[in-house]
């Protein structure tokens, strides 16, 4: 029960509890334009030759809605902070993994406001950290490694976004980038779309 109490004290439930109460606000019926910023943050996990882990990411991206409005196309600058903390059987590990994602989204199926999605793309990544020494009895010093990515991506989701309401949101619980040096990265994630 204190730490109900404590969570309803924090300055993050009132920030969730205001942008829920804007969400839900009428605009007096005024339509917005094509463009939207997105800003979201998830769990996910990461793994080429160089590491693995699993951690916290954010994103923030630009949205524009194509001539078709079933379609648009998403800009992603993701950054992620991952450590190998919970996966056994590999050293410890630190690094973050920065990621910039050009998606082609499109709506499965669209009913009113509601709306499954389905996204492709591309991304480049970039990612940089340190092996340390434990969890390995062989290594006897840490070493730092920095690697390059290239490769495409995919997503699926819903989105759920009202012309005449300036806030939406999307749910990506399946986020996949597949690239050079066996990069894979899962970024499942929640984002809120501010229209402009």
């Amino acid at each position: 029960m204190s730490i109900l109490l404590a969570m309803l004290k924090t300055k993050q439930f009132l920030l969730i509890i205001s942008l829920f109460l804007f969400f839900i606000s009428p605009t007096n019926a005024q339509e917005f334009t094509k463009h939207s910023i997105k800003m979201g943050f998830g769990f996910g996990a990461s793994m080429f030759d160089e590491g693995e882990g699993m951690g916290v990411l954010h994103s923030i991206g630009y949205q524009q809605q194509l001539r078709n409005e079933r379609a648009r196309i998403n800009y992603n600058l993701i950054y992620g902070r991952y450590k190998s903390g919970s996966i056994s059987d590999v050293p410890d590990q630190f690094f973050n993994s920065i990621s910039f994602q050009t998606l082609l989204y499109f709506d499965l199926i669209r009913i009113q406001s509601f709306s499954v999605i389905m996204g492709a793309g591309g991304f480049l990544n970039y990612a940089t950290g340190l092996t340390g020494t434990g969890g390995d009895p062989g290594r006897r010093s840490s070493d730092y490694f920095q690697a390059f990515h290239i490769g495409a991506c995919t997503s699926l989701g819903f989105r759920v976004s009202n012309t005449k309401k300036r806030m939406g949101f999307t749910v990506l619980p399946m986020a996949l980038s597949r690239g050079t040096k066996d990069f894979l990265e899962l970024t499942p994630k929640f984002e809120l779309e501010f229209k402009f």
